[in-house]
């Protein structure tokens, strides 16, 4: 996770393939979420170390944990970095 210039916290959700963001007041909400993907068309692919930058969220995508808690099923060549603008 990491923290915006407003005070927002973004949050890359490893197990569930999705972003979110904490805002100053507490409210959650789900920025984005993709399904079982390799991440080639810049879908969440086990998203990991958000930052935010020049107007985006930019996050590394992992892509190589499957279990029962996990949205992956399976191993994926790494497609490393996915962006959102914000």
């Amino acid at each position: 996770m990491c923290m915006d210039d407003d005070g927002n916290i973004w949050i890359a959700d490893f197990s569930e393939n999705a972003i979110a963001k904490v805002d100053k007041d507490g409210n959650i909400r789900r920025i984005a979420q993709s399904p079982d993907c390799d991440g080639s068309d810049g879908g969440l692919g086990q998203p990991g170390e958000p930052i935010v930058w020049n107007g985006m969220v930019i996050v590394s995508c992992f892509d190589m944990v499957t279990g029962p808690d996990k949205v992956n099923t399976g191993h994926d060549k790494p497609y490393t970095l996915a962006k959102l603008k914000l």
